[in-house]
């Protein structure tokens, strides 16, 4: 991964950070299997541009209340 793309990637894992409000959560959370991510893992999809927009708009949609 390029020094942009961890970066990016690192702005995600805060992101769900701040969504979760507590760390632990929010790590354990990248590491589950997803349905709205067709079972896939977040931390798993860090990796590509178009995963961590998956990432971020599910991680949208729990901030705005739209998953549990």
């Amino acid at each position: 991964m390029k020094d942009s793309e961890e970066l990016d990637a690192l702005s995600v894992m805060r992101y769900a950070v701040h969504v979760f409000e507590d760390e632990k959560i929010a790590l354990e959370w990248l590491s589950c299997e997803i349905p709205a991510l067709s079972g896939a893992r977040p931390a798993d999809l860090l990796d590509t541009f178009r995963g961590r927009q998956l990432v971020r708009q599910v991680l949208a949609k729990i901030e705005c209340g739209e998953f549990s």
